[in-house]
């Protein structure tokens, strides 16, 4: 008798270890845009089984949950007949609540005209039935930090990030709000926690941000670096504020030509800026042509 294929276990556990309360399917996904395939479901304590046989599936092996990431793991990552546990973590752009998306777009539009006060109402409205979403918790702090009630919005970031601590928007938030009310040790933190957060590298901005309060607090070096990360990371050039940062970061470290060359990119990026006629003394001087 051919020999039977064996049963090799799995967990699937919620960021923290938490059981998941409930059964999650187990995903067979051909990466990139390949098809997806539910092969098992986890029981409400997380564990499930896979035959041996689905490893021959040329494929990344994940949980499934609405609004949550799953980490994954290959084949190749198998050894013996325990499989890697399969942790969720709430997603970095977690969208807001499906279920509330008419309410939703009328809180938007009262934002939109500037109805701080409004919009706020209306997000209350929502957080109502939906306390746990950090998008809502989010778009009240920025509705609050609107209408100056600074500690309040602070709050709200912060209870953002409670309800997801990977939400990227209540990172960005927060940081912007310390920025502003010049307290750069609270930015510098909250920045950084939003870059330990982001795993998936969603958020340039959040290390043009760090460049910023570094080169504030005086340290050229790391805000290079972060400077250098921004830009890398922006595929689509759109946060061309990264250049001029480097820029300055490296003209105060008296490197003229690698100021030059990021205050010309900064230029030909966004030849409209409203500081264009200033950079461009900068790079004549830097480059000896203002002498």
């Amino acid at each position: 008798l051919a020999a039977q294929p064996a049963q090799l276990r799995g967990k699937v556990v919620m960021e923290g270890g938490a059981a998941p309360g409930k059964p999650i399917p187990i995903e067979c996904a051909i990466l990139p845009d390949g098809p997806i395939s539910v092969l098992a479901f986890s029981d409400n304590s997380g564990k499930y089984q896979l035959s041996s046989t689905a490893l021959t599936h040329p494929c990344w092996f994940r949980g499934r949950l609405e609004n949550y990431a799953s980490s994954h793991f290959s084949p190749g990552d198998v050894h013996g007949s325990a499989l890697p546990d399969l942790v969720l973590r709430r997603r970095s752009d977690e969208p807001p609540p499906a279920a509330a998306a008419a309410r939703w777009e009328e809180a938007l539009k009262a934002e939109g005209d500037n109805q701080w006060a409004e919009a706020e109402r209306r997000y209350r409205e929502i957080l109502k039935d939906f306390p746990d979403s950090a998008p809502v918790w989010s778009a009240i702090g920025f509705m609050l930090e609107n209408q100056r009630k600074i500690p309040e919005a602070r709050q709200a970031y912060q209870r953002a990030i409670e309800k997801n601590p990977h939400f990227i928007v209540a990172f960005v938030g927060l940081t912007q709000l310390e920025m502003n009310a010049d307290d750069w040790v609270a930015a510098g933190k909250a920045a950084a926690t939003g870059i330990q957060a982001d795993t998936e590298g969603l958020a340039p901005i959040l290390r043009l941000y760090s460049a910023e309060i570094r080169q504030r607090q005086g340290d050229l070096d790391g805000a290079e670096a972060s400077a250098r990360q921004a830009i890398e990371m922006d595929l689509s050039h759109g946060l061309y504020r990264a250049e001029y940062i480097l820029g300055s970061i490296l003209e105060a470290k008296h490197d003229n030509a690698g100021a030059v060359e990021h205050y010309n990119n900064y230029l030909r990026l966004a030849p409209t800026v409203s500081n264009a006629v200033e950079v461009r003394a900068r790079i004549d001087r830097l480059s000896g042509r203002g002498q």
